[in-house]
């Protein structure tokens, strides 16, 4: 329910409401008895803002309900469900139909008499959708309970077919330290990286105290552990204690296969007065051989230890620049460079492919290198070469968002983003769904480019209550796989699902397989065996595929949160 308003001495009472395309009863509480209850109409021209006598909204003359006697204390009820076709916002008003006076409870009143909207849906609102349910269907579980708060931050595929996890966690006393199935977690704060196994047994768990923000985590070819983010204080990752940060401050990481630390590098940024700038990263990958890149944004001035960059295009203090710079085996600088940002919360992604090539995703002003046309926030794929060097960029010019996954596979490249407005992709043009709502609620796309960047295949989600990409993964057998979020009802090629976390599953070319609704939040990432992996942190009790998960609670009262791994077929 939007709004209500009452407006004069003709008991005229408004009510409006913004509905899924379903059936609806409007609810009462009365307050005085009549012996012939107002009747409900429907109004044509309130958009739910404010008015007053003279902008009032035009009442239909036909009553959609008239219910005539009605007692006090009790409530009253209009079915308003022949007026409603389909989704939008609808507008009711109340006539009075006797002089004896009638008062209702209203929205200000007693919370148990309030009015209400009881909806039934037409809809389906199913949480799964495909021809058959195999394909992102549980094919495995592993919860890690233990008494401190764990969360997972990122996973990445070891080649065995089992996992590596970054993890955050805060210990909750002594009685059941934090743990992500192996030994106890130093500290009473920290972050850890664990090693699992296929089946989902433990390899190693190494954890390290400290203040941390962990970031992003990668797994070399070579089987090596990369690990980004960023610390406070003089924490010691196994090298000696890192350079005294009083601000967040940048570490790149690379472990051993057996997660023993080999080097760690740290980085700060500086305004012009010498003040910390922002140094945050935003994606981390691996070349072949086993060197860590990283995608950020930054302000002031950085050096990775090729010289200094500033933010494209500005000297000022405060201004906010894209970086991307890639390190040696040994952790030592290869190379560095920045691009121009969208705003102070610009994403740069990165991705590596076997031969060293690598791709970008974001979103860029226009008219800058990653987006030669468009204007404001444009989304964008772009191609580079294993030194950094452009070879071709292809921006959504008309839309307004950002390309927010892209992942290489098979020489073609598949991506996933979000927008408002409209673009032109392989001849066709995608706009934005249109909304009756105050803002204006994003849709999104998903689609694939050839290896020397000709548009192949572009699907676009859009409904009027708003759709975001999350991000992407491809199995191992070549299935896309979607993560997004809905505010409302939605297909995403196989039927309306309800609104929430949604992971959806086509074909390389483009064809919908399967895709569900998951009370669940977290970037997926494609296994060797083929599956796909969720690794999240379960904060509530959920329920999946008929099993219900519970995090651990001390004394059964007071909940902490759990790392949850869930293996879907692909």
């Amino acid at each position: 329910m939007d709004s209500r308003r009452s407006l004069g001495n003709e008991g005229i009472f408004f009510y409006g409401i913004r509905v899924y395309r379903v059936s609806a009863r409007l609810r009462f509480f009365a307050t005085g008895g009549t012996g012939n209850a107002p009747a409900v109409h429907a109004t044509t021209n309130w958009n739910g803002d404010d008015f007053d006598w003279t902008s009032r909204p035009a009442v239909d003359a036909t009553p959609l309900a008239d219910n005539g006697r009605a007692s006090s204390d009790t409530w009253v009820e209009y079915d308003v469900g022949s007026a409603i076709t389909g989704d939008g916002r609808y507008g009711f008003a109340l006539l009075p139909q006797s002089t004896d006076g009638r008062t209702f409870t209203s929205r200000e009143g007693a919370a148990l008499h309030r009015p209400r909207l009881v909806l039934s849906y037409t809809a389906s609102t199913c949480a799964y959708r495909g021809l058959s349910r195999v394909g992102g269907t549980v094919s495995g579980a592993l919860q890690v309970s233990a008494g401190g708060d764990e969360r997972v931050v990122s996973t990445a595929a070891a080649a065995d077919g089992g996992w590596v996890a970054l993890g955050s966690y805060v210990s909750n006393g002594s009685a059941n330290p934090p743990s992500f199935g192996g030994d106890p977690l130093p500290g009473t704060q920290g972050f850890a990286v664990t090693r699992y196994r296929a089946e989902g047994s433990v390899a190693w768990s190494v954890g390290h105290a400290g203040q941390f923000l962990p970031g992003g985590l990668a797994v070399a070819p070579t089987g090596q552990v990369l690990v980004v983010g960023r610390y406070y204080g003089a924490p010691d990752l196994g090298t000696g204690p890192l350079p005294q940060a009083a601000g967040a401050r940048l570490f790149v990481a690379r472990l051993t296969p057996d997660g023993m630390t080999e080097w760690v590098r740290t980085f700060a940024s500086a305004d012009g007065s010498g003040q910390q700038g922002m140094l945050e990263p935003t994606r981390l990958t691996t070349d072949p051989e086993g060197a860590p890149i990283v995608a950020g944004r930054f302000s002031g001035e950085v050096d990775f230890g090729g010289g200094p960059l500033r933010p494209d295009g500005s000297q000022s203090e405060g201004s906010t620049a894209l970086y991307l710079v890639q390190f040696a085996a040994d952790g030592s600088h290869a190379w560095s460079r920045t691009f121009a940002a969208s705003d102070a919360s610009s994403q740069l992604e990165v991705a590596a492919d076997s031969a060293g090539n690598l791709y970008l995703s974001g979103s860029a002003p226009g008219g800058t290198e990653l987006a030669p046309s468009g204007s404001g926030p444009t989304p964008f794929v772009a191609r580079l070469t294993a030194a950094g060097e452009r070879v071709w960029t292809r921006a959504w010019a008309g839309a307004n968002g950002a390309t927010v996954a892209v992942v290489p596979y098979g020489g073609d490249v598949f991506f996933s983003g979000t927008f408002t407005g409209a673009f032109t992709f392989a001849r066709t043009t995608y706009t934005q769904v249109p909304t009756d709502y105050s803002g204006a609620p994003d849709d999104l796309f998903l689609g694939r480019l050839n290896g020397d960047c000709t548009d192949v295949w572009l699907k676009h989600v859009g409904s009027p209550y708003g759709e975001s990409a999350r991000g992407l993964a491809v199995t191992r057998t070549g299935t896309v796989v979607l993560w997004a979020q809905s505010s409302g009802p939605v297909s995403f090629g196989g039927g309306t699902l309800r609104g929430g976390p949604i992971y959806a599953g086509y074909s390389t070319g483009g064809t919908h397989r399967w895709s569900r609704h998951l009370p669940l939040t977290g970037l997926p990432t494609a296994l060797t065996t083929g599956e796909l992996l969720l690794g999240t942190t379960l904060q509530d009790t959920t329920r999946v595929d008929g099993v219900s998960y519970s995090p651990f609670a001390w004394y059964g009262t007071s909940v902490t949160s759990d790392a949850f791994f869930l293996r879907l077929r692909p």
